[in-house]
């Protein structure tokens, strides 16, 4: 058993759990800017670009608080020259409390064209490894020998699969981040089922509504059903002026309330940032949750006549 901990520390070890129960789970992470980079969610999203795009995104969650997670994720994705096939890869490094999770992951999708869009399936393999800090935690009994090591390289497989729709005006998708299901508490080993119970379902939609030439809507939503937990969702709405300026706002399910700015840099460069007001419990010791990414999409400059929304 634990000794006893001051409340400072037992704060700290609440964020732990946290991380061993959504980083390091069959649960993916939370991104605000979603919307802008749908790989992250769904592998079948490679090459819905038509071009080679790179994304990276860092997350700073719950500033202010001791322990509070991090997130950085950069992932590649192309279609292959006059094939149906695109391919890409994610990598991610989450921290919480006193745990990391690293995961590579490959994707690849196919794509069937239909008269009115474009229908993609897609897969994606990896590999996580975690790893936890014991030694650094602060408690009274040093001796614990709870404490007395770290626990360095657990691996385990990740597996995703999902379904992509795009056309000129709206957008769907269907994905499970995570086919296997993970059991990791801090100890010496991960327990790995499969379970269909057990999966992580992920509904994405978004619609692109031309006001004039200057100014474009676009509402979208993200839905995330979890085993043993209530649906939660995200409902988004940004506001695009002259193609170039981006802003939005976000009410994350029983969570946050996001505000979204993004600017168009050049026709292949965009950069966006997300600051996220929390409205739970935790709101009472953070200032916020802060997000920032980077889009390239090596396009033609005729991208800037007709952008790609989403």
């Amino acid at each position: 058993m634990l000794k006893r901990i001051t409340f400072k520390y037992t704060f700290l070890f609440l964020m732990l759990l946290y991380g061993a129960i959504a980083a390091y789970s069959q649960h993916s992470g939370v991104v605000s800017q979603y919307m802008f980079n749908g790989l992250v969610l769904n592998p079948a999203y490679a090459g819905s670009q038509s071009t080679l795009a790179v994304n990276i995104n860092y997350r700073n969650q719950w500033t202010g608080f001791e322990g509070a997670p991090k997130a950085q994720i950069a992932s590649v994705h192309s279609p292959l020259k006059d094939q149906p096939i695109s391919i890409g890869g994610i990598v991610s490094h989450e921290e919480a409390g006193l745990s990391s999770d690293i995961r590579v992951s490959a994707v690849g999708s196919y794509k069937l064209k239909l008269e009115t869009g474009e229908l993609q399936f897609g897969i994606g393999a990896g590999l996580g490894i975690i790893s936890s800090r014991w030694q650094d935690a602060l408690i009274d009994n040093i001796d614990d020998p709870l404490f007395q090591q770290n626990t360095v390289g657990l691996v385990r497989p990740l597996f995703s699969t999902g379904v992509y729709y795009q056309d000129r005006n709206w957008y769907a998708g269907y994905s499970l981040p995570s086919i296997l299901s993970y059991d990791y508490s801090g100890g010496e080993e991960i327990r790995t089922t499969f379970s269909v119970g057990g999966m992580e379902h992920m509904l994405t939609a978004g619609y692109v509504y031309k006001i004039n030439r200057r100014v474009v809507i676009k509402p979208s939503m993200l839905i995330r059903v979890q085993p043993s937990s209530v649906m939660t969702f995200d409902l988004n709405t940004n506001v695009v002026f002259k193609k170039k300026i981006w802003t939005g706002i976000s009410y994350r399910h029983s969570d946050a309330l996001v505000a979204l700015l993004e600017y168009q840099i050049h026709h292949q460069l965009r950069l966006g940032y997300s600051y996220d007001y929390t409205l739970n419990a935790i709101g009472n010791y953070s200032a916020g949750s802060h997000e920032i990414a980077l889009m390239w999409a090596f396009r033609k400059k005729s991208f800037a006549r007709n952008p790609r929304y989403f």
